[in-house]
């Protein structure tokens, strides 16, 4: 094992990682809020820890597989536990079990929460909850491996953190790994952009936009309100999720494809086709059976919310 690589890409997730920190701080600073010192002190701390580590052992070797699978696993766990700081430092999650498996959760995009009253949570923490579903979604140590010099085996870490490397693999892609990456981020961000003005045009603030698109586009959950998308019993902002929850589980490199005018690679992907098939059977069958035992007062209420369940459990 390369020890040295190891700590370095250690020491540069923590650096990504603290310097995150300083989006929701903008939450903080907009709302007043008392979470604004535990977000900034806490993101000071993680990159003072990391910085070390990157730049002492910045000589290293090229990684192998075994250094991957090692970065890969310990990755998550040292992230997660650094992003839970600003809970512990500002007693909304006193317990470091419950604020690690918060953030491990989020980074999972398993939305599963320990929080019972989440509106009691301030802004800046809230949308460093929902951000960690954005930076998880796509893979969070990807993000990381665009910082990383040539020559140091980034697609050895892309292939053994998420699907997306998994998806380039098989599609034979012919370009630099660092253009990949940067391509399936831009794609992922372009979606969760859009998402987010949708929803703001139906009238929900910027904040809650923003978080509700993070947790959809990632396939995660996390909501800014107790009663998550519900408590807008709102059909337009249902619909806007149920799409983007459709679109989020659609491979990556069918947008590529799509953008540069290559539908036929699209319309040849039977991965995509079974995928819509099954949604729309499934979406199908369950709004037959909501409308049929008179849950909902209309057939159109009865397409929305089993469309809206079906693909949120897919």
């Amino acid at each position: 094992m390369h020890y040295r690589a190891i700590f370095h890409v250690l020491g540069l997730l923590l650096i990504v990682t603290g310097s995150s920190m300083f989006l929701p701080a903008i939450s903080s600073i907009y709302y007043h809020e008392t979470d604004l010192l535990p977000i900034i002190f806490s993101a000071l701390i993680i990159i003072s820890l990391g910085l070390p580590l990157w730049w002492n052992f910045r000589k290293q070797n090229e990684l192998n597989i075994k250094d991957s699978i090692i970065i890969a696993v310990f990755g998550w766990f040292v992230v997660s536990a650094a992003s839970a700081l600003p809970f512990m430092v500002h007693g909304s999650i006193p317990s470091f079990t419950d604020a690690f498996f918060e953030m491990m959760s989020g980074y999972t995009t398993t939305g599963a929460t320990i929080l019972t009253d989440i509106e009691s949570v301030p802004h800046g923490l809230l949308f460093w909850r929902s951000e960690t579903h954005l930076l998880g979604g796509m893979g969070f140590l990807t993000l990381a491996i665009i910082f990383l010099p040539k020559g140091m085996g980034g697609l050895r870490i892309f292939r053994a953190d998420a699907s997306p490397g998994q998806a380039i693999t098989k599609e034979k892609f012919k370009v630099r790994t660092k253009d990949t990456i940067l391509m399936l981020w831009a794609i992922y961000l372009g979606l969760n952009l859009i998402e987010t003005l949708l929803l703001t045009l139906g009238g929900m603030s910027l904040f809650e936009s923003m978080c509700h698109a993070f947790g959809t586009i990632s396939t995660s959950g996390y909501s800014p309100k107790n009663a998550g998308i519900g408590f807008y019993n709102n059909a337009y902002f249902d619909w806007v999720i149920t799409l983007f929850m459709f679109l989020g589980g659609v491979n990556f490199i069918l947008f590529y494809q799509a953008i540069k005018g290559d539908w036929k690679s699209v319309g040849l992907n039977t991965e995509f086709w079974w995928y819509a098939a099954v949604t729309l059977f499934f979406c199908a069958v369950v709004s037959l059976i909501l409308w049929q035992a008179d849950i909902f007062d209309s057939i159109a209420e009865s397409l929305r919310y089993g469309f809206f369940q079906v693909i949120s459990l897919l």
